[in-house]
């Protein structure tokens, strides 16, 4: 057994830590936080119609990621306040709006997977990976049953402020207070 003298492991520790802080391994670190976020709310949009059919907002909560159902656009003859009667545990006979979509996915890079997608129509679950763009505006959802070559892809957008407002017009702004005569 070879004695390792205090001087000999300081070095060590040393020379791991300026590994550890060398441009090149900062420069990684850096393209990482660079690199956009999930994080902000997503149109999704009825890929035959081209009707949006719901807000997604995604967020990161103690390095897992979920995206939520925020905001539903429903067509005419649609439910108004559709409930999830085919989904099981925690979310069954729950409310569409506010059910949690998308669960337990992990960040790698661009790539988000690990997780689940939830089809609120019949309480289905699937896999799931996300796929960011490069500039962060679109997010290709791909949901699958074991392997992702088994699946169907959708594309949602980035959702701005003034799309918010655009899309949601009238029904954003509070009701105008009535005029009425005082004299």
């Amino acid at each position: 057994m070879t004695k390792v003298s205090g001087g000999t492991l300081r070095l060590a520790a040393l020379g791991l830590l300026m590994l550890a802080t060398s441009p090149a391994m900062l420069a990684t670190t850096s393209a990482i936080a660079d690199e956009p976020s999930l994080a902000g709310v997503w149109e999704q949009i009825d890929e035959t119609t081209g009707h949006v059919g719901a807000f997604i907002t995604m967020r990161e909560r103690k390095g897992v990621w979920e995206g939520y159902i925020t905001k539903m656009f429903p067509k005419p003859g649609d439910p108004i306040d559709p409930v999830c009667t085919g989904c099981t545990g925690d979310r069954k006979d729950k409310p569409v709006l506010g059910i949690r979509l998308i669960q337990n996915l992990t960040r790698h890079g661009l790539t988000y997977d690990g997780g689940t997608i939830l089809d609120p129509r019949d309480g289905s679950e699937y896999d799931v990976e996300l796929t960011l763009s490069p500039d962060g505006q679109t997010l290709t959802v791909r949901g699958y049953v074991g392997l992702t070559l088994f699946g169907h892809s959708l594309e949602w957008k980035r959702l701005t402020e003034a799309d918010r407002i655009k899309l949601e017009g009238d029904r954003a702004k509070p009701p105008a207070k009535a005029q009425g005569n005082n004299g």
